[in-house]
């Protein structure tokens, strides 16, 4: 197909039998093939004592669509933007491209230069729909060290499985980007199905 959208033709066969002709009829969809980004996680929370920068923490992007998604401009906004900086080890950057089913990884770090909550986001321009796309950075600045807590993941999708067998295992990882030592005290599933 040379357009999206329905196309139709018909084929015609001219001949010596009765009637002369026969025909076909043709019918078709034409697909544009289409970028389209994820972000992983598309928030990302700090806690850190006034001065000292943050243990830098990851994104993940990727191109889940059929086409090459292209990188924008990269943009740090908010009421105390400057104290987030995108860091070392960064692979999306501004003006490149990440193949179909493709992925690059933001590395973010938190330098506060007060207490209390400090906000910015990361917009992201791109050829895809929904442009720009934003990452949420949320940072609290402290006196003294705090842990803080966050998951690479927000949900977890298992395929279905068949009734009294164990699926394969999926992985969760938890980022302390605190300047104190995080402590568990307790892991719970709740919901109507925790005990499968």
């Amino acid at each position: 197909p040379s357009t999206a959208g329905p196309r139709s033709a018909a084929l015609t066969v001219t001949h010596n039998a009765a009637g002369g002709q026969s025909s076909t009829s043709l019918s078709g969809t034409g697909v544009a093939l289409t970028p389209a980004i994820g972000l992983s996680p598309t928030t990302l929370s700090y806690s850190q004592t006034i001065n000292p920068t943050s243990v830098a923490q990851t994104v993940t992007l990727s191109n889940t669509g059929t086409a090459a998604l292209v990188l924008g401009t990269l943009t740090l906004g908010g009421a105390q933007a400057s104290e987030f900086a995108i860091a070392s080890g960064t692979t999306c950057t501004a003006g490149t491209s990440v193949a179909a089913n493709g992925s690059c990884v933001f590395k973010l770090s938190f330098t506060p230069t007060a207490n209390g909550a400090r906000n910015a986001s990361l917009a992201i321009t791109h050829n895809a729909a929904g442009s720009p796309s934003s990452l949420t950075l949320n940072g609290t600045g402290t006196a003294t060290a705090q842990p803080a807590i966050s998951l690479n993941a927000a949900t977890l999708t298992f395929s279905s499985q068949v009734l009294n067998s164990a699926s394969a295992s999926q992985s969760v990882v938890v980022t302390n980007s605190g300047s104190a030592t995080l402590t568990f005290s307790g892991l719970t599933l709740t919901g109507t199905a925790a005990t499968d």
